[in-house]
């Protein structure tokens, strides 16, 4: 990657893009990853971001997925919603994005540790956030140490690395094209 910076090819920015100058460059990547389900206006979102995106450009969006799976967890870091497969669809396709193709990952695993999830939270200093302003939820969303769930002793590497979890990352391929995900990602083009 160094090679690509010092090249002037490969640049990466950290920014609201709502606060973005109109002049801001083009960029022939962008990402979101756990921040739409924060925006009011998710449409308008995708939208703007794919201003900064060149014609034909790649968007990759990351939401929560599953509005069935609703927990604690949604509760403490400021989400206002959560996507079903063709919700997204529709998100992306009304923003104007194209060849989109949108997957549920990490199946069947997160699926399974949705609850132990939600226990861990109800059992941890999260739950002070239930009160909190959506605002101070979202601002304090990927800022949290809950042991077990974000963070973990160091000899946990023995089990929680690729190769072990190599079996794991080939399952979830089999589930990709279904709605079973409590994770979705949408990977769009925007149009010329």
């Amino acid at each position: 990657m160094a090679s690509y910076i010092e090249a002037g090819t490969y640049s990466l920015g950290a920014a609201d893009v709502h606060r973005l100058s109109s002049d801001f460059c083009k960029a022939d990547l962008a990402v979101s990853y756990m921040v739409m389900e924060h925006v009011a206006d998710d449409v308008g979102f995708l939208r703007k971001i794919s201003e900064f995106t060149k014609p034909n450009g790649t968007v990759i969006v990351a939401v929560p997925g599953r509005r069935d799976c609703w927990t604690i967890e949604d509760e403490t870091v400021g989400h206002l919603r959560r996507y079903d497969r063709c919700d997204l669809e529709e998100v992306m396709r009304t923003a104007g994005l194209h060849d989109i193709d949108v997957r549920s990952v990490a199946v069947p695993t997160a699926n399974l540790l949705l609850g132990v999830g939600g226990w861990l939270i109800k059992h941890s200093g999260e739950m002070a956030k239930v009160g909190q302003s959506q605002r101070e939820q979202t601002e304090t969303s990927g800022i949290r140490e809950i042991p077990w769930k974000t963070t973990f002793p160091s000899w946990a590497r023995l089990i929680l690395n690729h190769y072990a979890l190599w079996p794991l990352f080939v399952i979830q391929r089999l589930f990709y094209k279904t709605g079973y995900g409590v994770t979705m990602m949408g990977i769009g083009k925007v149009r010329p």
